[in-house]
């Protein structure tokens, strides 16, 4: 299954770290997982140390292209 999580806040706060632990934890389990945050942020900065992709969230991702 293919998940994409979400979280378009910067700041490292209790739903970014639920998206990538659950990125992290479906990843392990054989599902394709990624988060999609903006760039530079914390999150993107913990998502490749556990493994997990980190999709750029730009103005394309906000607006829905």
């Amino acid at each position: 299954m293919k998940i994409l999580n979400v979280c378009d806040s910067p700041a490292w706060d209790s739903s970014a770290y639920q998206a990538l632990h659950m990125a992290a934890r479906l990843c392990k389990l054989g599902h394709e997982a990624a988060v999609l945050c903006p760039k530079g942020s914390r999150l993107a900065e913990e998502c490749g140390k556990l493994k997990v992709p980190a999709l750029p969230l730009g103005l394309k991702a906000r607006l829905g292209f």
